[in-house]
């Protein structure tokens, strides 16, 4: 081979590999599942984003207007997180979560307990309770809620916290349902 024909090689083999890449990158890219929406409750407000090619999710807060005389968090977190993954092993992750044993603790006067584990649209919502005293003083404890709520959801894992939430356990159970519809 000459070296100018040598040159028209390279030159053909260079641009069938960007053609080729060209065809190829947008085909897989388009074969990406893609994350299921997300609606925020009413009064949550966006803070930090995530978006990486196979993970996305935010973390949102809101206050929550409940008095105590104790210094508390004046907000309610929210974090959604989706991760792309088989089904297979979404449901393998899932499983595992809910067989994890939830832990109570009692340090420096929180106290955290398991409040159940329950099935909510096509996932399973993990519930927590806290108790915070203020040692020293005559308030009452504050109690808050968490909820964890665990899915297989647009081809991937689906993950939706809600924390810091005073009162009732039953508001995360319609704010998470209201999310997922």
């Amino acid at each position: 081979m000459t070296s100018a024909s040598k040159k028209w090689f390279s030159i053909g083999k260079s641009v069938w590999i960007l053609a080729f890449g060209a065809c190829v990158v947008p085909l897989a890219v388009d074969c990406q599942p893609e994350p299921p929406l997300a609606k925020l409750p009413p009064g949550f407000v966006v803070g930090t984003k995530m978006n990486y090619p196979t993970q996305v999710g935010f973390e949102a807060k809101k206050p929550h207007n409940a008095k105590s005389c104790i210094f508390v968090d004046p907000d309610i977190h929210l974090g959604y997180s989706w991760t792309a993954m088989t089904d297979a092993a979404a449901q393998m992750s899932i499983a595992a979560m809910i067989k994890q044993e939830q832990e109570p603790s009692d340090i420096g006067g929180l106290k955290t307990e398991p409040d159940g584990k329950e099935q909510l649209k096509n996932g399973t919502l993990l519930l927590t309770k806290s108790s915070r005293l203020q040692i020293g003083t005559k308030c009452p404890a504050w109690i808050t809620y968490k909820g964890v709520w665990v899915g297989a959801a647009g081809g991937g894992l689906l993950m939706i916290s809600i924390s810091n939430v005073p009162g009732s356990k039953d508001q995360i159970k319609g704010w998470i349902a209201a999310m997922l519809d």
